[in-house]
């Protein structure tokens, strides 16, 4: 094994064992939850996450994604990008605050932020070991703050453990600021990069998170419930993928050939979206039994596993060449899609609608990401 590939693999692994680990105390929470709550209760959480999620990726200027490309070029950027957007986020938090009366929606915007740009700081300096350890210790916080303040102190403040879990990171942003001083230059040099994938980046996540806005408006808060547990089924299969593309982002970004990995990668999602698709029907009846609706709805999803992969792995491939412009036409036809799928169909077919329209959404995205970025794509998998 050549010092290239060991330090690819030793990578993956590190990087596995922090995702994995973390991924799997994480859909345990969120299974946890499922099977605690009614289908409007999870429902409601989910409606609250979406704003978080989409709150935190303003106030992250594209950072998540832009911090970790740019630390690997070894550009100054840590301390203006951190201050920046913790900047805006504890400013949007208040006004969040103020409208929904809620602090632990206040919290978990500030606390989303410090977790993005601490994994980004680690992720963009290769220190996957680290990364792991950090990644599970958040997960445990989270797991273990959801049960003692449920189960002991009988509250269902289940957005409030998320946000503690996050904190975590804080030492990671806190040192970031004492590598480089803060220079508002460094952000017009880099500003079409910059720009652009903040643009895609918000718009893939108001595309992600459109359903929780759409759905109660059309068939009720109890079935965005149980098509969110579905889609939280099919993040857990898309386990992967995320350890794949975490050590891609920063490889590539550091000119090192990564082909072997979006072929094998493909292969075995391949395989688990077959799987899914015909074994998930069984199962969630059995844990799940308030979630009936899924039942119809898991096969399709479990399909939009291998276009979901293919657009995981192009996008990181793209965005660590910094030729990301493609990925705002992508991601901005991906949320129509959804948002008009969810909309149409849903409306029409019901849950299945539903089904079909994340399913036709990630298949239409996947395509045109493709047809219009396999040579800057394949130059380097060959």
């Amino acid at each position: 094994m050549t010092i290239k590939n060991s330090r690819i693999v030793s990578g993956l692994i590190s990087v596995g064992i922090g995702d994995v680990g973390g991924y799997a105390i994480g859909m345990a929470f969120w299974f946890m939850i499922a099977s605690i709550l009614e289908p409007e209760k999870f429902g409601e959480l989910a409606f609250f996450m979406g704003i978080a999620a989409v709150s935190s990726t303003i106030a992250l200027l594209g950072s998540g994604n832009s911090l970790v490309v740019l630390i690997s070029k070894k550009v100054p950027i840590t301390s203006s990008f951190s201050s920046f957007s913790l900047i805006i986020s504890v400013g949007i938090a208040i006004i969040l605050g103020i409208i929904f009366s809620r602090i632990d929606l206040c919290l978990l915007v500030i606390a989303l932020t410090i977790g993005v740009i601490g994994t980004s700081i680690l992720t963009g300096k290769h220190e996957y070991k680290k990364f792991g350890i950090y990644n599970i210790s958040q997960k445990i916080i989270l797991f273990t703050s959801a049960l003692v303040i449920y189960f002991i102190f009988q509250n269902e403040l289940f957005l409030f453990s998320i946000g503690i879990s996050y904190l975590v990171f804080l030492p990671i942003v806190i040192s970031g600021f004492k590598e480089n001083k803060i220079n508002k230059n460094i952000f017009w040099k880099e500003k079409k990069f910059i720009f652009t994938n903040y643009v895609s980046t918000l718009v893939g996540v108001f595309g992600k998170d459109i359903d929780k806005f759409i759905i109660p408006a059309i068939l009720g808060i109890a079935t965005l419930g149980q098509f969110s547990l579905s889609v939280q089924i099919y993040a857990g299969m898309m386990i992967i993928p995320l350890v794949v593309n975490r050590l891609m982002l920063a490889e590539e970004s550091a000119d090192r050939n990564t082909g072997k990995l979006f072929k094998y990668t493909m292969i075995i999602q391949t395989i688990v979206g077959g799987l899914a698709m015909f074994l998930l029907p069984y199962f969630i009846p059995e844990f799940f039994p308030k979630y009936i609706e899924t039942i119809e709805i898991i096969p399709i999803i479990a399909l939009s596993i291998i276009p979901g992969t293919l657009i995981s792995i192009l996008t990181t491939k793209i965005i660590a060449r910094k030729r990301n412009t493609i990925l705002l036409s992508s991601t901005a036809i991906q949320m129509a899609t959804l948002g008009f799928g969810l909309l149409i169909l849903g409306s029409f077919f019901g849950p299945i609608g539903l089904g079909i329209a994340h399913l036709l959404s990630y298949s239409v995205a996947s395509v045109v990401l493709l047809i219009f970025s396999r040579s800057e794509i394949f130059e380097k998998t060959k």
